[in-house]
């Protein structure tokens, strides 16, 4: 045994005699129940165990202060390896593949799905204080197996018969499902979940911390927007190899297969052009207006399309003499017979060299700001029209009292406002944010959402959590949809072959010289080009909730590992922050320290 060995078991005792109880890992993997529950208590897992080399090498990387055991968890004695310590908490994930449902009709094996067993064995011959088990939701169902296949009429009969046993040793035994994305992970992975415990304590299932709409005044669920590197080059779908190597220096895929293409403009036709919902006015043939809850009408180059929204006007205006009309909180004055009535609304107008400027409501967004000194603020004021031509204007501010009321209509409103003076300027409501400044009026804006490439799945939105992580690498990638304004004589980039994709695996019928516009904030984008790229393993352990500084790309021996071996580590793991959650509730004794990275738990477990 090498000295630095040594020394690691001498800390693991000392640790261990200080608190008086220990932390067991059954199918410790790469460490995402281990990572959970020392960022909850601040404290070294103090035996971890698993059959793969792989995992135990990342696990033992990442966890240096824990006694490690390469082996069956059938071929470990408890008794032995425990020396004696008292086990305050024992954690078992066996493994879920036999139980999934994304198994689908491939065959199982019984002896994969006995290994829950283990549990007892534990229970039985060093009675943890605490056990916590973690498997696939389909866990339940557990049953006989008949020719590889589970016996449908009898499933579940030997969960219960599981449960039933660890009653029987003296537990108490309660189970549910969980959602990583309710206590902080961005990924809506459901997990079943059983806490054991033997010490006459009440079993504590911990409150959420995020919820999927926000309710309760709990923040919404974290998006998988959080977790992606938008830095990182995202490739166009048309380019070519060539292309690609010759413009990012990457190797990538191309041309892609029939079927990923139908996903990704199936996924751009989902999230991009009918994710909003306007309201659409068909101007050209003089239609009726049309309610785009049907898929998005097609909107023409030449601009036959409007959208239209109410305003809320701030004040009305009584066209009579001596009055200054109400706030919209107001009743209306009295109702004459001249149509003296009238709404007034702040509006943003724009000043163009050429004249004719664009008018938009103050919600809009502001366009860039153009190299020439063009910009400026309009600020609240109340304006009294006389014909003075002196530099004292009668004008106050809306925070004090109005002039004499003259025997004429001589005031008005002015609404606070920012102008960008260019051609087809879109001006900006004074709270929000400026637009990156630029030398030429070249504004595009761009789309995301994730691509799962299983089955018919279309993936998500980037601003929902992830889907569920698994073992195989490549499933999941990011999809940027490029928009860019429209103006006249623009080639339209990709646009052509993006409209026969769209007509081709989405139902559309766009001509040839026809493009389908997308109106955001005042201004009609076209589709110019779809990138895509694979999500990183970096992000999908992001993703699981797992540190920043968690290290995934090589072990303690400094072997590196591919890519695929990353991503199996991540799709078995456990999310470290329900594991956090369940050990707070049930041991919060143990849980008195604050810790969100490797560097910091790696302090705390040192001393």
């Amino acid at each position: 045994m090498s000295a630095a060995w040594c020394l690691e078991i001498e800390m693991i005792f000392a640790q261990e005699t200080m608190t008086g109880e220990i932390i067991v890992d059954n199918f410790a993997g790469g460490g995402g129940a281990s990572t959970g529950i020392e960022i909850a208590t601040g404290r070294a897992v103090a035996i971890a165990i698993n059959h793969d080399p792989a995992a135990i090498l990342m696990h033992k990387t990442n966890h240096p202060y824990t006694e490690h055991f390469q082996a069956s968890v059938w071929d470990i004695d408890p008794v032995a390896v425990c020396r004696g310590r008292r086990v305050g908490l024992a954690w078992f994930s066996p493994d879920c593949k036999h139980f999934s449902k994304a198994k689908g009709a491939a065959l199982v094996d019984r002896k994969i799905r006995g290994l829950a067993w283990i549990t007892l064995r534990w229970a039985a011959k060093v009675r943890p204080r605490v056990i916590i088990l973690e498997n696939v939701e389909e866990f339940q169902t557990w049953g006989p197996v008949r020719k590889g296949k589970p016996v449908k009429k009898l499933a579940g009969t030997t969960f219960r018969k599981f449960i039933r046993q660890l009653e029987e040793l003296g537990y108490t035994v309660e189970y549910r499902e969980l959602i990583a994305a309710d206590y902080g992970a961005p990924t809506s992975r459901k997990r079943f979940y059983m806490i054991a415990r033997c010490d006459g304590k009440p079993i504590v299932w911990p409150k959420p911390t995020h919820s999927k709409t926000g309710a309760d005044g709990l923040p919404k669920w974290r998006s998988a927007a959080e977790i992606i590197d938008w830095s990182l080059p995202c490739p166009s779908v048309f380019a070519t190899k060539a292309e690609i190597m010759d413009r990012y220096g990457l190797k990538a895929v191309r041309p892609l297969a029939k079927n990923t293409m139908r996903r990704i403009i199936r996924g751009v036709d989902k999230f991009t052009i009918r994710s909003g919902k306007p309201f659409i006015v068909q101007q050209k043939f003089q239609n009726a207006a049309q309610n785009i809850e049907k898929p998005l009408t097609t909107v023409t180059a030449v601009g036959a399309h409007e959208l239209c929204k109410p305003l809320l006007a701030p004040v009305t205006v009584t066209n009579t003499s001596n009055s200054v009309g109400g706030t919209v909180g107001a009743p209306v004055h009295t109702v004459t017979t001249a149509g003296n009535q009238m709404l007034v609304t702040p509006f943003l107008a724009e000043c163009n060299h050429s004249g004719g400027g664009h008018i938009a409501p103050v919600t809009d967004a502001h366009k860039t700001i153009t190299a020439k000194h063009t910009g400026g603020i309009v600020a609240p004021a109340l304006i009294q029209y006389h014909t003075e031509q002196t530099e004292h204007v009668r004008a106050s501010g809306l925070g004090t009292p109005i002039h004499t009321v003259d025997a004429s209509n001589r005031y008005g409103l002015t609404c606070a406002n920012l102008v960008e003076y260019y051609t087809g300027g879109r001006p900006l409501d004074v709270q929000d944010p400026m637009h990156t400044v630029t030398s030429h009026d070249r504004e595009a804006v761009v789309a995301a959402h994730v691509v799962k490439f299983k089955g018919d799945n279309l993936g998500h939105g980037a601003d929902e959590p992830m889907q569920t992580v698994t073992t195989s690498a490549g499933e999941f990638a990011v999809c940027k949809v490029y928009l860019a304004k429209m103006h006249g004589g623009d080639e339209l980039g990709y646009w052509p072959l993006i409209r026969d994709l769209l007509n081709e695996f989405c139902g559309y019928t766009l001509a040839e010289d026809e493009v389908l516009l997308l109106e955001i904030g005042g201004a009609l984008y076209y589709i110019a080009d779809i990138g895509l790229r694979m999500l990183s393993p970096r992000e999908l352990y992001n993703a699981m909730g797992f540190p920043p500084d968690y290290i995934i790309d090589r072990d303690y021996e400094g072997h590196e590992y591919k890519k695929s071996a990353q991503v199996a580590r991540c799709g078995n793991a456990v999310c470290p922050p329900v594991a956090s959650a369940l050990v707070r509730a049930n041991l919060p004794e143990w849980c008195d320290v604050t810790i969100t990275t490797m560097a910091q738990l790696m302090d705390c477990v040192a001393v």
